[in-house]
């Protein structure tokens, strides 16, 4: 994987900086999603091997009751393999991943500060976490955010990101909830009713890799335009 260290005085001046940290978020992502596939390729092999014996043990039972042991034997572990682990590792993936969009948007927003033609810094900026970096970038770079949809999609699934991490996964019980909202209208990758846990789908994770790339490759592609015409680099084009 990519190795970028930055100067200690966080005085970036060259285009080719913004560009190795486009590639240096691209190759993280890349190692997510390859963790993601791998671990839950893995709980199903692990389902279809526990199924495989039941059916096995059931087969050869001598009567009702043996069946009805070997039912309740292998009930919890099936459910840790088909629901409790794959909700444990889409949730904390889930997270994680925006752990790294956020660390990466602060280095572009720390990129920028120095050529910044404003009288404010980052630090300025009202909010925190992915809202704040995006709220600065837009002032930079001057895009409307209403304009990105791959920001519309994260700005919604990082309520569900501070809903998890502050609320314990559970849903308000309203259903005009903003949260519960946005649920109903994507059930193709996420589940749950208000009042109750949310339930992350393995399409979700996908859908919010694939629009946290396109959302960092934007982004890095107009902070680079604006670096070169505030400093005049063409290095790296």
């Amino acid at each position: 994987m990519s190795t970028l260290i930055f100067p200690e005085d966080n005085d970036y001046t060259d285009t080719f900086t913004f560009i190795c940290e486009c590639g240096l978020f691209k190759d993280r992502l890349h190692n997510y999603n390859m963790y993601f596939q791998q671990t839950e390729q893995a709980f199903k092999q692990a389902d279809k091997e526990l199924q495989k014996e039941l059916i096995e043990k059931i087969e050869t039972s001598k009567s009702e009751d043996e069946k009805e042991h070997w039912y309740q034997s292998y009930g919890w572990d099936l459910s840790l393999q088909q629901s409790e682990y794959p909700s444990i590792l889409r949730e904390s993936l889930f997270i994680s991943l925006y752990n790294l969009l956020e660390f990466h948007l602060n280095h572009l927003c720390e990129m920028l500060e120095p050529v910044a033609d404003h009288n404010f810094t980052y630090k300025d900026v009202a909010g925190q976490g992915y809202q704040r970096a995006i709220t600065f970038l837009q002032l930079t770079l001057a895009f409307e955010k209403n304009d990105l949809p791959e920001n519309q999609f994260l700005s919604e699934a990082n309520r569900i990101r501070n809903r998890i991490v502050h609320g314990g996964s559970i849903l308000s019980s309203s259903p005009t909830d903003r949260i519960n909202k946005f649920i109903a209208s994507h059930t193709h990758l996420l589940g749950g009713s208000p009042g109750y846990r949310i339930v992350i789908k393995s399409e979700f994770i996908e859908e919010c890799m694939d629009r946290m790339g396109k959302l960092f490759q934007y982004l890095s592609e107009q902070s680079i335009e604006y670096h070169q015409v505030q400093t005049g680099d063409q290095a790296g084009t």
